[in-house]
């Protein structure tokens, strides 16, 4: 896009002018491959082994002593969040408007995973899986190398 910047020369110096459409389409696809990047690093930090976890439980179709079977499984700590795997794959991604990026999961109990919770058997701790990917994808520094990209092709 050969006029996306336009030199006009003056006598008393230089002005330049950008083509703000450009640049915008620009960083709107550095932001989209943003935003494809962190659902699948989302995703990834749900699957990982790293939450800290009060003690030994059983996961699968059947947990109950009486019921377990060979898909039954014991975790420790450190483990995933993932259980059946109906949390992991309750994600929703919108993009209400252009710049804009709406994640949620839709499983009712997704707060309490993110939050922790408390009953009368116990404290439950938080494990935050958005955080941490936000960590391994910061925005602003991600966003600059994805547009690097895009002015690239």
């Amino acid at each position: 896009m050969a006029d996306e910047n336009i030199e006009i020369f003056e006598e008393d110096g230089v002005r330049v002018e950008i083509n703000s459409p450009y640049v915008l389409n620009d960083l709107y696809r550095a932001f989209d491959g943003y935003v494809s990047a962190l659902e699948a690093q989302l995703t990834k930090e749900i699957g990982k082994e790293q939450f800290a976890w009060p003690q030994a439980t059983f996961r699968g179709k059947h947990r109950s002593k009486k019921n377990r079977d060979e898909n039954t499984q014991r975790v420790g700590s450190p483990r995933d969040i993932v259980d059946s795997g109906f949390f992991r794959e309750s994600i929703s991604v919108s993009r209400p408007a252009q710049g804009k990026a709406r994640f949620v999961w839709n499983a009712p109990y997704s707060r309490y995973i993110l939050k922790g919770y408390s009953t009368r058997h116990g404290n439950w701790p938080a494990r935050d899986w958005i955080a941490k990917a936000l960590k391994a994808l910061p925005p602003a520094k991600t966003i600059k190398k994805n547009l690097k990209n895009v002015q690239a092709t």
